[in-house]
């Protein structure tokens, strides 16, 4: 029983010593694709071009997908869809994707991943 009981002393202890709140390496960031509603020959600007416009800039994609605010929106045409670029990068290069005009995608609590159209 003693043993038994030791065994999940130390379990308990070696876990204890986890930092569980260390932040992570990678940070998401995120640009809206100037999408309008009822646009649909109108282009967004692509996944790929604003890959390229960090990437030129020195800052390393890990993955990129396409999103959307998750905001509710009037439906009107000519208004904005909502639609975004999220991209992950390393955490140390979160500044500099901001100097680019991206966003920190901790702003958007509702934002949400979505399939990329197909075009």
């Amino acid at each position: 029983m003693n043993k038994s009981l030791l065994t999940a002393c130390l379990c308990l202890l070696s876990l204890s010593a986890c930092d569980l709140t260390q932040p992570s390496s990678f940070a998401d960031v995120y640009r809206y694709d100037n999408s309008l509603q009822c646009q649909p020959f109108d282009k967004p600007a692509s996944l790929a071009a604003m890959r390229m416009e960090l990437i030129k800039a020195g800052i390393d994609v890990v993955e990129a997908n396409c999103g959307n605010d998750g905001m509710m929106r009037i439906a009107l045409c000519d208004s904005p869809t909502g639609d975004l670029n999220i991209y992950r990068i390393h955490a140390q290069n979160l500044q500099d994707a901001l100097a680019l005009g991206f966003g920190d995608l901790r702003e958007l609590e509702n934002a949400v991943v979505v399939d990329c159209p197909q075009n």
